[in-house]
């Protein structure tokens, strides 16, 4: 989709492992024009499935999974701005959107 709206500001909420990002990223790179990615990270609590079975020791492997794809992101797609915002979307977004007249894309990660 990125590709074919070619969208200039996307926001992305529910970020973690940045594997969407990560995919928005290169199609805006593609698009060569200018795009903004807003990639909104949480890190609060573990996350856990529906059956709470995500030890500690997973959600620091996905944190490490994110770290990797947030670095590959930043070296990889150098025609696309990609602004990683730490923080609950739910108090972040709305200060954010006054700096923000308009946006073209919104993604929701699950």
């Amino acid at each position: 989709m990125i590709v074919a709206l070619k969208p200039r500001v996307v926001f992305e909420t529910g970020t973690f492992e940045a594997h969407g990002a990560y995919a928005m990223a290169a199609a805006a790179h593609a698009n060569n024009n200018g795009a903004q990615i807003f990639a909104i990270v949480y890190d609060g609590d573990p996350i856990q499935d529906k059956e709470g079975t995500v030890s500690y020791k997973k959600w620091l492997e996905l944190k490490a999974i994110r770290a990797a794809n947030l670095d590959r992101i930043k070296t990889e797609f150098p025609n696309c701005q990609v602004r990683f915002v730490e923080g609950d979307s739910r108090e972040v977004l709305p200060e954010l959107l006054k700096d923000i007249d308009q946006w073209d894309f919104w993604c929701q990660e699950t």
